[in-house]
């Protein structure tokens, strides 16, 4: 008989102890824990760093990543619909699940118009997870240290890609039967024709034609097809590096091909249809007309 009581204080005190699998707002949305944390709530004033997925059955309308959460800075007598009032009932650590109509979300929540073909008051999935909470000097930090982390890791990628872009560049030339110019950045380039004059320099005003390709051969663009050259003033970061740096060893007339690292063109951006991310670009150049800085 002892025993008996025994299992049943123990199965009452598991009881006690079990974190509830739902609760329901004041306006009636039904919310469920996917995890349940146990972080404070949402204080006035605080950033609320908030990791989000909203769709409906074939739309996603927003969705973060654990790198780019939203971080909103918390008003509990804000009035942004269900999702305000959900994240009003969390506490750090908490995930949940919840029901919203595509009205509540675009008018309240977005402070926009429901989308075209969208029906106002279809249903919208919302998972929410109240990922932290700090304050505004503690964000300003994190923002700080995020920032320093993702430009460390690019410079890391982007010294991996220059040095790989180097080695298919390398076995691509030597195919072609072609002895490039390799400088210290990493920029090939090899000058097919001199020209005449001051080479250019950084703060002149150049006028070039050009034809842009990748590697592998298929065009991008070209000034020449359009009949429009193209001018820039060359060490500005108005164009990409191999350029500011390429256009230096040419003279007026002279013509060159560059062979672009990805690093020394646009690195993890895409720009257009053709140029993918980490693209290793090819142009032909021929400066038409130099602007000295100094004229």
């Amino acid at each position: 008989m002892r025993k008996l009581w025994i299992v049943i204080l123990v199965a009452v005190a598991f009881a006690c102890t079990q974190q509830p699998k739902s609760f329901q707002t004041e306006s009636g949305v039904e919310v469920t824990y996917l995890e349940k944390g146990d972080g404070t709530k949402p204080t006035k004033d605080s950033i609320i760093v908030v990791q989000l997925k909203v769709a409906n059955d074939s739309t996603v309308f927003t969705e973060t990543t654990e790198d780019q959460p939203i971080a909103l800075a918390f008003d509990p007598e804000m009035e942004a619909g269900d999702v305000q009032e959900v994240l009003s009932g969390l506490q750090v650590g908490d995930s949940v699940s919840f029901t919203t109509t595509a009205k509540n979300l675009f008018e309240e929540t977005y402070q926009s118009q429901v989308p075209p073909g969208i029906d106002p008051e279809s249903a919208v999935n919302v998972n929410m997870k109240m990922a932290d909470q700090m304050s505004s000097d503690a964000y300003r930090a994190y923002v700080t240290q995020k920032r320093e982390e993702q430009m460390a890791k690019e410079a890391e990628e982007l010294e991996e890609k220059l040095a790989t872009d180097g080695e298919a560049i390398d076995a691509y030339l030597a195919e072609q039967g072609i002895e490039p110019i390799i400088s210290d950045s990493g920029l090939r380039y090899v000058i097919t024709e001199e020209g005449s004059g001051a080479n250019v320099e950084a703060g002149d005003n150049v006028t070039v034609h050009y034809d842009g390709r990748l590697l592998s051969g298929e065009a991008f663009d070209s000034s020449r097809d359009r009949g429009q050259p193209f001018s820039f003033v060359v060490g500005q970061g108005r164009v990409i590096k191999a350029w500011d740096e390429g256009l230096t060893y040419l003279k007026k007339g002279g013509k060159a091909t560059l062979y672009v690292p990805s690093p020394l063109g646009y690195g993890s951006r895409a720009a257009g249809p053709v140029i993918k991310p980490y693209s290793i670009l090819v142009f032909d150049v021929e400066v038409l007309d130099i602007e000295k800085s100094n004229d």
